[in-house]
């Protein structure tokens, strides 16, 4: 039986040679190695051995992956992307800052930038607000005296109204800025302190933290 196996294996073998020059082995649901020169499709999942005609294995083909393992690669496939996003990250971040403090300056630039456009609507504000009241108090003068109200008096309390309204719209979305900029700083900086192991020295002034205000980092004690 043992030399009509074997033989069998070289009748197998020399037509594999002579039809394809390779000969797949696998392994069938018994678990018992089958040689031939195709792979049925229900064994291909379970992986192969592809043979060159001197016998010598020539490509190993591993088994298909089952839903399980697929997931596992993928999130480890994913964690590694965001570990390379991350160096990378840090990587532009420190050309940028060599240090925390170099982040709070930046950061507190931003945020004094934001407050004199803030002062400069405000005062626009103001101004549209005197318009207004002159505005305002001659249209209520007339009304006493029985007078009837101009357009051009009525049109003037409706653009002073209306770029009121439009100017404090746009002071909120400073203050929104505003607070956007704390929060992309105070992130860096955080980052800056894991990545260079340096803690910041200086400490932004409560003023330039508010609308408003005006003022230099101070140092830490």
């Amino acid at each position: 039986m043992k030399f009509a196996a074997v033989a069998a294996f070289f009748y197998v073998f020399a037509i594999a040679t002579e039809a394809s020059t390779v000969l797949y082995r696998y392994k069938d649901d018994s678990g018992g190695i089958v040689m031939g020169v195709t792979v049925p499709p229900e064994f291909a999942k379970n992986g192969y051995e592809i043979l060159n005609s001197s016998g010598r294995v020539i490509q190993t083909v591993d088994p298909a992956l089952t839903p399980e393992q697929i997931e596992e690669k993928r999130k480890l496939e994913q964690l590694e992307a965001d570990r390379k996003a991350q160096l990378e990250e840090n990587r532009i971040l420190l050309k940028r800052y060599s240090h925390p403090d170099d982040a709070i300056r930046a950061e507190m630039r931003k945020l004094q930038d934001l407050q004199a456009v803030i002062k400069l609507k405000q005062g626009n504000i103001q101004s549209q607000k005197t318009k207004l009241e002159e505005a305002e108090t001659e249209a209520a003068n007339r009304e006493r005296a029985g007078q009837s109200i101009p357009d051009h008096i009525l049109n003037e309390v409706n653009r002073a109204n209306q770029e009121i309204t439009s100017l404090n719209g746009e002071i909120e979305s400073h203050i929104g800025e505003m607070e956007a900029v704390k929060r992309e700083y105070n992130a860096i900086v955080e980052r800056l302190k894991k990545i260079t192991g340096k803690q910041p020295t200086l400490v932004i002034p409560p003023e330039i933290l508010t609308v408003g205000g005006s003022g230099t980092p101070k140092e830490k004690h």
